[in-house]
């Protein structure tokens, strides 16, 4: 008897001081909400406490491929920024470019993607820039700041042009209809590889090497179980993990052979002039992690979280663009007159590539319809917001969770009007839309 005493004046004690810090947490956020005039989200189905309803729906729409659909029109109805409920946890979903901004740009060290985004991508890359938070993101981000600020160092044409061939050898030359998908796909893995590397994988190759075609499915297993989990949520304790640790382990021994392949050093003596010449046209990501770092880790991670971000999204893009234009011959034909008129038939400049307006619009249209729209990063908001330049209902309390989806606000009509017949500019819809931006 004494025991259960014990226990329950325990719990007494417990539930009266998480009830007094939530009491205490609601009152500043009440008093900040009406300093500042902010107003409380709009809430889907209030009625649903727990959840449950949400996920059952949410589930539903994704396994029949309307998720977009679904999202949008959530949006359509509550908002650009709105409430739901995920299990009993009260989650913002935003798709004002505004609160976006706010939480990635303005404070974004206020906002931690960590308790939902770490443990599915340290595995593969326990120091990269998916992995960590803080000052330890920030280091990440430095190590790729100086390889990207000059976007003209690292085009190689040449490279480009090399595996655009390679995917053209895979066109059937029978006239019949094909998917391009896998190919544009294979073509993006063997250029991102190139890039990251410093050597392809040559997917889009008919004598590919047994190495590089297991680590490309070591790569492509890990990205697909990192998406599943992502998805699931806590329920992916659930699944074993074996197979997924073992792809791991298999992309790290193939990346630590490139790293240890790579020259220690990028210059090296002419043998007849005496002068120092660069060994290569065009260094790779590595070589430009390698003058700034000697860590293995740290060279292996950098290259690989390049390999998980830069594949589905580029082939993806070039999938929708092509789609696109086999539903319009007249915006197809003002593609490729604009793109003959300014480069010809020969390999393109830096320079020239950027003065193609019309194809930027084009890519620009092809992101507002994408195969699949990527589940983004929960936030979390560890402390109360008391930035007054952002909309109303950008206040949140400590712990709560933010979704976010750039695709839905570029599609919104907010920023959409009807552009008459003139095609792509400025973002045109084919739809009979077009983007202000």
């Amino acid at each position: 008897m004494a025991l259960l005493k014990y226990i329950l004046a325990f719990l007494a004690v417990y539930t009266a001081t998480v009830s007094l810090q939530k009491l205490l947490r609601y009152r500043a956020y009440r008093l900040l909400a009406k300093t500042h005039g902010y107003q409380d989200p709009p809430k889907e189905c209030s009625y649903d406490i727990l959840g449950f309803y949400k996920i059952i729906r949410a589930t539903h729409h994704l396994l029949n491929k309307t998720a977009l659909v679904y999202t949008s029109e959530l949006f359509e109805r509550y908002g650009e920024t709105y409430a739901s409920k995920l299990l009993t946890q009260t989650v913002l979903f935003m798709c004002d470019p505004r609160n976006i901004r706010h939480a990635l740009v303005t404070r974004f060290v206020d906002y931690d993607s960590s308790v939902v985004r770490v443990h599915l991508f340290r595995p593969i890359t326990e120091k990269g820039i998916f992995a960590v938070d803080g000052l330890d993101w920030k280091l990440a981000r430095n190590l790729y700041q100086d390889q990207f600020s000059n976007t003209r160092s690292v085009m190689d044409f040449e490279m480009h042009e090399k595996h655009v061939q390679s995917l053209l050898r895979r066109v059937p030359s029978t006239g019949k209809p094909f998917d391009l998908q896998p190919l544009f796909f294979k073509l993006t893995l063997d250029l991102t590889t190139a890039f990251a590397l410093g050597e392809s994988v040559d997917s889009l190759s008919l004598s590919q090497s047994d190495e590089k075609r297991h680590f490309v499915q070591a790569l492509l297993y890990v990205k697909k179980i990192i998406a599943r989990d992502g998805f699931l949520g806590p329920v992916h304790v659930l699944l074993s993990k074996r197979k997924f640790y073992k792809a791991c382990s298999d992309v790290h021994r193939y990346v630590d052979c490139v790293i240890e392949r790579a020259p220690e050093k990028k210059w090296q003596e002419d043998e007849q002039g005496g002068q120092m010449r660069d060994t290569r046209s065009r260094p790779s990501l590595l070589q430009g992690l390698m003058e700034n770092s000697s860590n293995m880790v740290e060279l292996r991670d950098g290259v690989i979280s390049i390999l998980i971000a830069g594949i589905d999204s580029v082939a993806t893009l070039l999938s929708t663009t092509f789609w696109l234009l086999a539903q319009d011959e007249r915006i197809y034909q003002k593609l490729r007159t604009s793109v003959l008129d300014t480069i010809g038939q020969e390999l393109p400049s830096y320079d020239q590539l950027k003065s193609l307006a019309y194809l930027r619009y084009v890519f620009n249209e092809g992101q507002l319809h994408p195969l699949v729209e990527p589940p983004q990063p929960l936030l979390t908001l560890p402390l109360l917001d008391s930035d007054d330049s952002i909309p109303a209902c950008s206040v949140q309390c400590q712990g709560g969770k933010q979704r976010y989806y750039t695709t839905l606000w570029r599609r919104h009509k907010r920023y959409l009007e009807h552009p008459g017949e003139e095609g792509p500019k400025s973002g045109v819809l084919f739809m009979g839309q077009s983007s202000e931006f």
